[in-house]
């Protein structure tokens, strides 16, 4: 049997659809990081995110609620 006539069907990944996260979601992971001893990437991680996503709606967070909302008094000390 001569294979150099054969097509060859390769089938390629299927990109994954990007995950639109909700106001509440990203809210629920940011808060998780600001807790005593908790790190980002682990956070990040459980969530299925780039740790660098959440560090980016930390940021947003700290501008658009304060502060004081992000880094209690007695934590930042």
């Amino acid at each position: 049997m001569d294979t150099s006539e054969q097509a060859i069907l390769v089938e390629t990944p299927k990109r994954e659809t990007r995950r639109r996260r909700s106001v509440e979601e990203k809210r629920q992971i940011v808060e998780e990081t600001l807790e005593a001893g908790a790190s980002v990437a682990r956070v990040a991680q459980r969530h299925a995110v780039n740790a660098n996503q959440v560090f980016y709606w930390r940021v947003r967070n700290i501008a658009k609620d304060g502060w004081e909302r992000a880094c209690p008094a007695s934590s930042c000390l």
